[in-house]
């Protein structure tokens, strides 16, 4: 019994290695998540430090994370221009369809963690058909209203180690866990939005774009590179990294760039309320921090 065992244990895992050996083509992040789980996990710091701060419990080390991902966000009060692009075209509203909410359910990755709604995203992909018209019915009225709800604003947070001492809480980067149904909103409405400002996006951007990444960056720079080359041309590279630049957006500023390319009415304010008020949980430890 002890041999079967072991044969079955070893024709499972081969089976395993085979499906992710063949997936690596569309599913990459599996390939890693393997490699990732085949290193030595690192022991939890049983003394962490903020500054002069020390935490030794899992509550107070939770309770640092929260303080230092929060300060790190700076909603510095600074004179905010009107801007004018001179775009003709305007957006208000959103169109708001139950194929729509279904379709964005059915996307959802099923594997990823519950928020802290604890409603896991399997289940509203499994539900999708049903749950869309219920959705829809509540969806429509928020975005007519410009509400965005507050208990959808709630998000865990889980401390990441980058590199450095693993007992300062500062060598930490934030990963944030939204509540499934926060995305699926939010997921219609930057769809509604694109489509309305893709053409006033410039070809050189590749970040939080769709078909854009790191990959088309480089094979962009690459033929820059090579045309130059070709023509004896000298080319100059600068590289720029912003410290904590998402963190830091500054959010009025970010709603008028919007209200200058013609974004108005219940869907600006939509999202000032979305961007408004929002809460972190620090999941760390075993542990969670206040909200």
């Amino acid at each position: 019994t002890r041999r079967e065992c072991r044969d079955l244990t070893h024709a499972c895992y081969s089976e395993y290695i085979g499906k992710v050996e063949n997936g690596i083509p569309r599913d990459i992040k599996s390939f890693w998540s393997h490699v990732g789980s085949l290193k030595s996990s690192p022991n939890v710091p049983t003394h962490m430090t903020l500054d002069k701060k020390e935490a030794t419990d899992p509550t107070s080390k939770c309770d640092l994370f929260a303080r230092y991902f929060s300060s790190v966000f700076s909603d510095t009060t600074v004179p905010i221009p009107r801007f004018d692009y001179g775009w003709n075209q305007t957006l208000s509203s959103c169109s708001i369809t139950t194929l729509d909410v279904q379709r964005t359910l059915e996307s959802l990755d099923a594997r990823k963690s519950a928020g802290p709604d604890d409603i896991p995203p399997r289940v509203l992909k499994q539900c999708a058909p049903i749950l869309a018209v219920h959705l829809t019915i509540l969806f429509r009225p928020l975005l007519a209203s410009g509400v965005f709800p507050s208990n959808l604003k709630q998000s865990y947070v889980i401390p990441i180690f980058k590199s450095g001492d693993r007992g300062n809480i500062r060598d930490y980067r934030p990963i944030v866990i939204q509540s499934a149904l926060a995305k699926v909103f939010e997921s219609i409405i930057l769809n509604n939005i694109y489509s309305q400002l893709k053409s006033r996006i410039c070809l050189e951007q590749h970040g939080f774009l769709k078909g854009r990444s790191t990959t088309t960056n480089l094979l962009m720079f690459q033929e820059y590179i090579m045309s130059a080359f070709a023509n004896s041309s000298q080319v100059d590279c600068i590289y720029l990294d912003f410290s904590k630049a998402f963190d830091k957006i500054n959010h009025s500023l970010l709603i008028s760039k919007l209200e200058g390319y013609g974004i108005w009415g219940p869907l600006l304010r939509w999202m000032s309320s979305y961007l408004r008020e929002r809460t972190l949980i620090v999941k760390y430890d075993g542990g969670t921090s206040l909200p």
